[in-house]
C-alpha cells in the first residue's frame, strides 16, 4: 500500500496516489510518472499503477470484436487498440422516420427508428448479429395504427429471449445486443 490506498484501486483514484510520481504541474495536472535513476527513485511497473489500465484495454478489445495479434501496435502490424477505440466512440447515431420497408442490416450506428403515423410497415428485421457490434443499440418508436413486428432474421438470433418482438401502437422500446448470446435485449420500454 502507498499513501493508505488500496494498490488495486490506484488508477481509479488518480496518479497523485502512486509512488514515485512527480509534482502536478499546468502541463501535468495529475502528475507524471517518473523514471529510475538506478535508485529506485522511479514510478513503478506494477498492478497498482498498470491493473487498471490494462483491464481497461483488454475489456476495450473483447467489446469490439478484436481479437489481439500478439504484436506491438505500429504502422506496420497495426493499430488495434486505436482501430477498437475509434469504433467504441465513432458509433454514430442515426434517426430515421419510415412509412415503408427499411433495413439496418451491417450499418454500425445508433438507430432511432420511428414508424411515423402514415406507416404501413407492420414487420422489421433486425440487422444479424454477424454484421453488428455488442451493444449496438436500436430504438423503435411505433407511432403508427399498426403494431410492429420485430424479427430476427440470422440463425441463432433472438430478441428479448424469442425469435420476434411485437411493439404495439403508442410503445416505445429501445434493444440492445447482447454479442456474446446473440440477443438483443430490452434496454428500455414506454420511456
Amino acid at each position: 500500500m502507498y499513501k493508505g490506498i488500496n494498490e488495486s484501486r490506484k488508477l481509479t483514484l488518480g496518479m497523485v496516489n502512486w509512488p514515485n510520481v512527480s509534482a502536478p504541474t499546468a502541463d501535468y495536472p495529475s502528475g507524471r510518472s517518473v523514471d529510475n535513476n538506478g535508485s529506485q527513485n522511479g514510478t513503478p511497473l506494477n498492478v497498482a499503477v498498470l491493473g487498471d489500465m490494462e483491464q481497461f484495454y483488454e475489456k476495450m478489445l473483447r467489446e469490439m470484436g478484436v481479437t489481439p495479434n500478439g504484436l506491438p501496435d505500429n504502422t506496420t502490424n497495426g493499430w488495434q487498440l486505436y482501430s477498437a477505440f475509434l469504433s467504441a466512440t465513432r458509433r454514430g447515431i442515426v434517426y430515421q422516420e419510415v412509412s415503408a420497408g427499411f433495413s439496418l442490416a451491417g450499418a454500425p450506428f445508433e438507430h432511432i427508428v420511428r414508424l411515423t403515423t402514415t406507416g404501413s410497415l407492420t414487420n422489421f428485421d433486425l440487422p444479424p448479429s454477424n454484421s453488428a457490434k455488442n451493444l449496438d443499440i436500436c430504438t423503435f418508436i411505433n407511432d403508427s395504427g399498426n403494431s410492429l413486428k420485430i424479427n430476427t432474421i440470422y440463425a441463432g438470433d433472438k430478441v428479448n429471449g424469442a425469435t420476434s418482438l411485437t411493439i404495439t401502437t403508442g410503445q416505445k422500446v429501445e434493444l440492445m445486443l447482447n454479442l456474446t448470446a446473440t440477443n438483443w435485449i430490452i434496454r428500455m420500454a414506454n420511456f
